[in-house]
Parts: structure tokens; sequence; C-alpha cells
């Protein structure tokens, strides 16, 4: 395992990546996990994707966790800059560890609002921290206030968002959202 500060950084970064890269490869997770763990025991990856279903071994997160929540807490004191590609994984990655943390939730609020977060995939990613956190009062909280955001655009016939294309929800996926 990782001892020094920089070994760490690296780690958590690479953790990070990896999880944002599983999404990518693969949309259809639909539940996630911890997978009991107290130390690495191989030289691979603690993310874990099964059958759609994405597990993180318990022993990195007492290294994430703290990591990304600093990060964000130093982007949001704006002492730190961020790309949105990588908030958007920062983000992501606390919010599958802990969807408590309102910061979280109000900086993909910010980034759905400019456009460059598809409401969609944020609705996506509160059901995955409901499948391990079913009572998350601000998981809840955030999938109305999208649902919001996503009727507004269906029902305003005339409403757009910030690339000037209105947002287009198939019933059908709708119901696998919700």
């Amino acid at each position: 395992m990782a001892e020094s500060e920089e070994e760490v950084d690296v780690l958590v970064q690479r953790v990070v990546k990896d999880i944002s890269t599983v999404f990518k490869r693969n949309p259809n997770i639909d539940e996630i996990g911890l997978i009991p763990c107290l130390e690495a025991r191989y030289n691979r990856s603690p993310i874990v994707l099964v059958e759609n279903k994405l597990g993180v071994e318990s022993w990195c997160v007492k290294l994430l966790l703290p990591y990304v929540h600093n990060r964000l807490v130093l982007y949001r004191q704006r002492k730190l800059w961020l790309e949105r590609d990588a908030l958007i994984d920062l983000t992501c990655t606390l919010l599958l560890l802990n969807p408590d943390f309102t910061t979280a939730w109000n900086a993909r609020k910010e980034l759905v609002e400019l456009g460059a977060l598809d409401p969609i995939k944020d609705l996506y990613l509160g059901k995955l921290a409901l499948t391990k956190f079913p009572k998350s009062p601000e998981t809840w909280i955030h999938r109305r206030w999208i649902l919001q955001k996503i009727i507004q655009k269906i029902c305003l016939p005339n409403s757009k968002n910030k690339n000037n294309s209105a947002i287009v929800v198939p019933t059908e996926q709708m119901h696998r959202l919700i």
C-alpha cells in the first residue's frame, strides 16, 4: 500500500480515473457496494465490475474519501482550480462513497445549470447512490431538483439548455432512471 503522501495522491488519482473509466465503458451499472478488504492484496485497481455491479475495495476508501473531499473543499474555496471533467469525476467518486455531501451535489447542480453535465447522467448517479444509501436525504433532494429541471425542459416547448438543444428523455429511459 502507498506510504508517502505523493504515493497516496497517485493511487487516489488512479482510483478516481478508474471509476470514471468504468462508467464510460459500462453505462448500465445498476448497483454499487463496498467489498470488505482490509488491505490491497494485489497490485491492481480496487475497483471491481461484475455483471453491472460496481464494487470498491474497502481498504481504499480511507484514502479516497478524505482526498476527494479535501479537493472539493479547496475547489469551493477557490484555492484549487479543476477542469469541468475533473470536477465531474471528483464529485461522482465522492457521492458514490458519501452521498450526503451537500457541497458535491451543489457543484453538480452548477454543472447542470452551465450545461456541462447531462441531467440524465446526474439522475442516474443519484439512483446508484441510493442502491447503497437508500435513505440519503441529500440524494433525494438532488433527484427532485433534477426531475424538476427535466420536467421544465419537457413541458416548456421553447426551453433549451445551454447548448441550445431541447432535452429529450424517452419514457422508457425515464422509468429506468426513476
